[in-house]
């Protein structure tokens, strides 16, 4: 309608006829990384966008394919990306899951920057060069967006445990409260996992399963809430092609008393952290296999 139909008429400045449609001028830009990640990835590999501004976050890439491309025709396997302290989980899983990952820089926000150190970190990682970027290559080419330059990085190697330990405590200490969403689980991989809180402090474990010839899926995952002196893990009966086993990790990263279920009653891990194994057989009719729910109650000692 035009303006001079409402001219008259409270909240007229509102109508988006009084403003300019909205254009991004790095519209080419941002089609040729996505076109660029395309080339490269299948959509068996995992992305990892590190930015959450309205320029450009975890949105923008598959609203790019879906334009260039269309819906039914999306190649690209975005990982979802936290993105706000008070609601979403630590990064540390979505960087060792990922094979590529998209940064951002500077550090891309839409809210008080302190609300959102989930991203910053996770951006800091890379462009001040922890020990746990070393596994990825930044690659040649970027991208400029509005306000930001965008680089791209490749896995070279699966993140070691030990790394992957001590990036997560510099990751706790710089994000300083602990995500709402964080799970008491968190996947250190190689293989890909996703883990869900349920009830009654039961946690659902969804695990990647790759097509063969590659080998089984296995996922490391660390405990980081409190767990009593004494302690069973209680689970239902697990599939057949699944395999659980319960240790303790050092910050050294080696893993010792490592034991298969079922488990019998175990005590607190005086020296390092509580980890649980869980590891598939390769191949399935779907790709993603959910582990039978799992906890830890105290048990008398």
């Amino acid at each position: 309608a035009p303006t001079s139909a409402v001219a008259d008429r409270p909240g007229h400045s509102l109508l988006v006829t009084r403003h300019r449609p909205v254009v991004r001028a790095d519209y080419d830009q941002i089609l040729q990384l996505a076109d660029y990640l395309r080339s490269m990835t299948s959509p068996e590999d995992p992305i990892f966008v590190v930015a959450s501004s309205q320029a450009f976050n975890s949105d923008t890439l598959p609203a790019a394919e879906d334009l260039a491309h269309g819906r039914t025709n999306r190649r690209l396997w975005i990982l979802r990306t936290p993105d706000i302290d008070s609601r979403d989980r630590y990064p540390l899983e979505m960087i060792v899951m990922a094979r590529y990952v998209v940064v951002a820089s500077p550090f891309q926000y839409h809210i008080a920057p302190t609300e959102q150190n989930v991203v910053r970190v996770a951006h800091d990682v890379f462009v001040d060069g922890w020990d746990l970027a070393r596994d990825f290559v930044r690659l040649p080419q970027e991208f400029s967006i509005e306000g930001a330059r965008v680089t791209i990085y490749r896995r070279e190697r699966p993140s070691d445990l030990a790394v992957s330990i001590q990036a997560l405590a510099r990751i706790r200490a710089a994000v300083a409260r602990r995500p709402a969403s964080q799970p008491d689980w968190i996947p250190l991989g190689p293989g890909f996992a996703q883990v869900e809180r349920l009830r009654e402090e039961r946690h659902l474990v969804r695990l990647r399963r790759l097509p063969p010839p590659h080998s089984p899926s296995s996922v490391w995952l660390l405990h980081i809430g409190s767990i009593p002196d004494t302690f069973e893990i209680v689970t239902p009966e697990l599939l057949p092609s699944v395999t659980l086993r319960v240790g303790c990790v050092g910050d050294n990263g080696i893993v010792v008393d490592l034991r298969p279920a079922p488990f019998p009653p175990l005590r607190r891990c005086r020296v390092g952290k509580l980890v649980l194994n869980v590891q598939s057989g390769a191949g399935g009719s779907q790709p993603w296999l959910e582990v039978a729910p799992f906890g830890i109650r105290s048990r008398p000692q």
